[in-house]
């Protein structure tokens, strides 16, 4: 199977790169590391992701994702989408992250509802629940997560799944902000 995975150099990106390169599959890793900027060259990009069997739609650069989605539906059977669980919690508040990874999970819920669309759609939700005790115990491993990503891909008939999962520190300080009580999170 071929898979083209944005954003392979680091975080979920990379380990789902060396995931399935272990497994012999033909891994197309496209990030400004390997001479693809997503603001210059997003046509060639755009090409490359319609040779897929797979495409993984991880790298968060401007609207990059929503752009993806759109354009690159019913030209690859399968599309995981690297979004965030955020959106749920919008009743806290919300900033400019937040609110792209909202229109990203509702351009996937559009899709999957779509008559038209052929792609097979997996967004995947990576973040922490929101309490004041989240600890290491409570976050999935590579290995089980990419384990019902596996399963997804032999038999796709889900589209969201979210995880527990540890927030950047930039996203940190700003939930700091909006969650006042909200204490060690990263």
């Amino acid at each position: 199977m071929k898979i083209v995975i944005t954003g392979h150099t680091q975080g979920i990106g990379q380990q789902l790169y060396y995931h399935w390169k272990e497994q012999e599959h033909e891994v197309v890793g496209l990030s400004r590391s390997t001479g693809h900027d997503f603001e210059v060259h997003l046509e060639e990009i755009k090409q490359e992701i319609q040779s897929a069997d797979l495409f993984v739609n991880n790298a968060n650069i401007g609207d990059s994702q929503l752009q993806l989605i759109e354009s690159t539906l019913n030209t690859v059977p399968m599309m995981i989408v690297i979004g965030n669980g955020l959106h749920h919690y919008t009743e806290y508040g919300t900033f400019d992250y937040i609110e792209h990874k909202q229109k990203l999970f509702n351009s996937c819920k559009k899709s999957i509802a779509s008559v038209n669309n052929s792609t097979k759609i997996l967004h995947l939700g990576l973040t922490f629940l929101p309490n004041t005790n989240v600890d290491q115990e409570n976050y999935i491993s590579w290995k089980q997560m990419f384990r019902v990503i596996d399963e997804w891909i032999d038999n796709p008939v889900f589209w969201d799944i979210s995880y527990n999962w540890k927030a950047t520190d930039s996203i940190t300080t700003k939930l700091k902000k909006m969650i006042p009580n909200l204490k060690d999170i990263s």
